[in-house]
């Protein structure tokens, strides 16, 4: 590697923009040294000792190589989530998910195989990095949000092109099995519905949940943030799902959550399962709720559903 490279040469070794590594330069992630005629140079050793510290570090992805540029992807996806550009991350999502071949360093999820490793690998940890500027002070509150809004809008775009595109017709996978589940009920039988119950103010999990599940098959309804338990469980009376989902990524009130869930599980019918899941969900807490299924990923609940078989 270079010694110093210009802002463009560091943009394309990263596969960021350039407006993602001045903002890496700004918070003292990047070195930079200025030339006699005053051109900003980055370090080369100081991108060298990022990459390798990130994909050494880094919980969301994968070992070697394929966690590298996993680590990559997300920080593109930080980026048009900051830029606003929803449009940009559906667009790159359904070509994936599709396999519509594109050039190898404009495919933002080269690594990924599924519809959920897309979430698994990127979306989620490009998510998990803006809440974490936002708690570190980098971010301001309306910049959290419009990250937000900016993802939730790229999930209805996705959603809406499974509604009426080629898409349809495809079955996700998970590892080497297939995940088409649950799919023996009628075709107009909503097989899952969930939420995020009670104070839950976020529902971009559920939403993402809803589509990878809707990808393998099964007809499914995200109900929303902060329902209201009595609201959920006149869903599940309504819909008689096979599947509930619930997630929890802010737990302010412990015992409320372990009531909430005591409720729903006592009244689920009988080949009804609840799944929960959720960054809040600590090892201590799930040792008091009940529950069928509590996962740590999407490709974890697949490969659960598929188990159900």
């Amino acid at each position: 590697m270079q010694q110093h490279l210009s802002s463009i040469q560091a943009s394309r070794l990263l596969g960021v923009s350039r407006s993602t590594v001045k903002r890496m330069c700004d918070e003292g992630t990047l070195a930079v040294v200025r030339t006699p005629g005053g051109h900003r140079r980055i370090a080369g050793d100081s991108i060298r000792r990022w990459m390798n510290d990130r994909s050494d570090t880094n919980a969301f992805s994968q070992p070697g190589p394929k966690r590298r540029t996993s680590v990559l992807a997300v920080e593109r996806v930080v980026d048009m989530l900051i830029r606003g550009h929803s449009i940009d991350l559906a667009d790159a999502i359904v070509r994936r998910w599709c396999s519509v071949p594109r050039n190898g360093a404009d495919d933002v999820f080269a690594s990924a195989r599924s519809l959920a490793e897309i979430m698994d690998q990127t979306v989620a940890p490009a998510l998990w990095e803006v809440g974490s500027r936002w708690e570190s002070g980098r971010f301001c509150v309306y910049q959290e949000h419009e990250c937000t809004a900016t993802l939730c809008d790229a999930l209805s775009m996705v959603k809406q092109q499974m509604r009426t595109g080629p898409m349809l017709s495809m079955t996700e996978s998970s590892g080497h099995r297939s995940s088409t589940a649950i799919n023996d009920k009628p075709d107009d039988q909503i097989h899952a519905v969930g939420c995020a119950v009670g104070d839950e103010q976020h529902d971009v999990a559920s939403k993402m949940i809803e589509l990878v599940l809707t990808a393998a098959g099964m007809t499914t309804r995200s109900l929303g943030a902060a329902l209201p338990v009595d609201s959920l469980q006149a869903a599940i009376n309504d819909y008689c799902p096979q599947i509930v989902w619930v997630t929890y990524t802010c737990v302010q009130q412990p015992d409320s959550v372990v009531q909430i869930n005591d409720r729903l599980f006592s009244s689920l019918r009988p080949g009804q399962r609840l799944v929960v899941g959720g960054q809040a969900l600590t090892q201590s807490l799930r040792r008091q709720m009940r529950f069928h299924f509590a996962g740590d990923s999407l490709c974890h609940l697949l490969d659960y559903l598929v188990d159900l078989r």
